[in-house]
């Protein structure tokens, strides 16, 4: 036996590393189901299914190809971020659409009040009496001078 060998191996086995696997970024799979659930909840968890997927292929990129789930990540991302802004693009047309409504209202009904007034006015500026006709006498003035 020599002196550098441990007492119970034998010469053929050799002692070698367990190789390194690489595993699926959690964080690459928590953006992607974020996604998925902004895609009903819009912008509730698009905004950190975004962050998250962006964490992700930061992470996965650092890691040197220990760390997979690129795709998973990219799409993660993708699904969040339509989401988020269809999620705030329906947002501000539900704020601003009561707006325009109210104010499509209020121009209406100063128009009525305008048309209505108006009418008031060509009332009042009329002549008061019977409408002229063209072949008899207007007063009975007229009647004695011809």
């Amino acid at each position: 036996m020599k002196q550098n060998e441990p007492p119970f191996s034998s010469p053929t086995s050799s002692v070698q590393p367990a190789p390194s696997e690489s595993t699926t970024s959690g964080l690459a799979i928590a953006s992607l189901v974020l996604g998925i659930l902004s895609v009903p909840l819009t912008c509730l968890t698009g905004f950190a299914g975004g962050i998250l997927g962006i964490v992700a292929l930061v992470k996965i990129n650092r890691s040197g190809g220990q760390i997979k789930g690129t795709g998973i990540a990219v799409v993660g991302l993708t699904l969040s971020a339509i989401m988020s802004a269809v999620g705030s693009l329906a947002l501000i047309v539900a704020l601003v659409l009561p707006a325009v409504q109210a104010a499509r209202d209020k121009a209406r009904q100063q128009l009525e009040v305008r048309q209505k007034m108006e009418t008031q006015q060509q009332i009042l500026t009329q002549p008061s009496g019977p409408p002229e006709s063209g072949g008899g006498p207007s007063s009975p003035d007229d009647a004695g001078s011809r």
